[in-house]
C-alpha cells in the first residue's frame, strides 16, 4: 500500500500540465510589470512610436510550441529613416497607403528587451482584450525584458 501511495505522489504532479507565463519585467530591479498565462499559439502585439519618424511601429508575436516568441508580422507607416526597406528572407511584404506590412516572418526569440522612453511616448502591449501602457506601468526610461516562465 505504501508503494502505491509513493507511485501516486510521483505521478500526480506529472499528469498536471505545466503552466507557462508571459512575464515582462524591468531589467534594473526585476520588477514585474505584466504577467499572464500563455500556451502555445497565444498571440500578442507591441506598439511603440518610432523616435525619428514619430509614427507607430507594431510587432506581432506568437508563443511557439517550445515556449519561445515568434515574430510573425510587423507594420509601420512608411520606409522612413531607420526602417527596413525589405522583409526578412522568406517573408512577404504588402505596401498600402496606410502602412508597410511584413508578414509570414519566422524570427524566433527565447526572450527580448524593449526600452520604454519618455512619459509622452507610446509603448503599448496588446494581449487579448487587455491593453497595457508599458510606460505608465514601468515608468519612463526603463529597459524591459519579455520572457516565458514555466
Amino acid at each position: 500500500m505504501a508503494f502505491l501511495a509513493l507511485i501516486l505522489i510521483i505521478l500526480i504532479p506529472l499528469a498536471k500540465p505545466k503552466q507557462h507565463y508571459l512575464v515582462i519585467s524591468a531589467v534594473d530591479d526585476g520588477e514585474v510589470v505584466f504577467r499572464a498565462r500563455v500556451e502555445a499559439g497565444t498571440r500578442f502585439s507591441t506598439t511603440f512610436k518610432h523616435s525619428v519618424q514619430l509614427s507607430d511601429w507594431t510587432d506581432f508575436y506568437e508563443i511557439t510550441e517550445d515556449f519561445e516568441f515568434r515574430l510573425y508580422e510587423t507594420r509601420f507607416s512608411d520606409f522612413g529613416w531607420g526602417f527596413p526597406s525589405e522583409p526578412d528572407p522568406g517573408a512577404d511584404m504588402e505596401v498600402t497607403d496606410k502602412y508597410v506590412r511584413y508578414f509570414n516572418m519566422n524570427r524566433v526569440l527565447a526572450s527580448f528587451k524593449v526600452s520604454v522612453t519618455t512619459a509622452t511616448d507610446t509603448h503599448l502591449l496588446e494581449f487579448g482584450a487587455t491593453e497595457v501602457d508599458l510606460i505608465e506601468k514601468a515608468g519612463p526610461g526603463r529597459l524591459l525584458e519579455f520572457r516565458i516562465d514555466g
